[in-house]
């Protein structure tokens, strides 16, 4: 016998497996040979990792900055909370965000430069709510709107400092004229300041009838004749308010004066 045929008779059931598709050979005593072909087989195969989508980047909303000063007779002011208020029609409705000043008295806020309506502007604001001696009782910026586009605008400089009302206090009816004065602020650091007179009569909380001065003042009033709507006799308060070139404030305090009968 050949010995290649002895070789091949020894190799009976002899599988053969090929990489990347297999084949199994079967050899039997005949030689015969019978060849089934299989899927290709990919050992440690894993699937192809997804290429991850880019984030999507949000682009920041444009803001404005708003700033200004807060003095008190005429030095920074620090740790006084202002407040950012939204106005519709002129008209106050809340607030938008509040602030601190430091250590030179600067204030700022930071609003979205789209936030404002069709008929909506903002103002900086003062409350002295804790009645601290020596300040104002309110102070209003006047409203703004900043214009499209700006990256700043000026949300005006003012000084909290009081306004010491001086006479009468009283209850007791006085003959008229009757002069109301009080101590204007120093034109040093409030030389815009101009003074209106405020008288209101009040039964409670309904207020029964309310003066205003036309003229801006300097630093007192003479009443010539009781007010329409008040009563000889009839204690009624008084303050005055203040206007600056950025917004308008009030007298922490309120005196008492009363017009005796003629």
């Amino acid at each position: 016998m050949p010995i290649k045929t002895a070789w091949a008779r020894a190799l009976v059931g002899l599988a053969i497996v090929w990489l990347g598709g297999l084949a199994l050979v079967h050899a039997t005593e005949a030689a015969t040979t019978r060849t089934i072909s299989l899927p290709a087989i990919q050992r440690n195969h894993r699937p192809a990792a997804a290429t991850p989508s880019p984030t999507p980047t949000q682009t920041p909303a444009p803001t404005v900055l708003i700033y200004g000063w807060v003095t008190l007779a005429g030095q920074p002011a620090a740790n006084v909370s202002v407040t950012l208020g939204l106005y519709e029609m002129e008209e106050y409705v809340g607030a938008l965000d509040q602030a601190l000043t430091d250590q030179d008295g600067l204030y700022s806020f930071t609003a979205e430069a789209g936030l404002l309506g069709p008929g909506q502007s903002m103002g900086v604001r003062y409350e002295n709510e804790g009645g601290a001696e020596g300040r104002l009782l309110y102070w209003r910026g006047y409203p703004f709107t900043p214009a499209a586009g700006a990256t700043t605008h000026p949300g005006g400089d003012f000084d909290i400092a009081d306004i010491p009302l001086v006479t009468p206090d009283t209850s007791e009816p006085l003959p008229l004229p009757i002069t109301f004065a009080w101590l204007p602020r120093d034109p040093a650091w409030a030389p815009d300041d101009v003074y209106q007179l405020a008288l209101a009569w009040r039964a409670g909380d309904e207020t029964l009838a309310a003066f205003v001065s036309e003229d801006l003042l300097d630093d007192h009033y003479a009443l010539g004749s009781l007010p329409e709507g008040f009563a000889y006799g009839q204690p009624f308060e008084w303050w005055v308010a203040v206007w600056g070139a950025y917004g308008q404030g009030r007298s922490l305090r309120t005196n008492w004066a009363a017009v005796a009968a003629p």
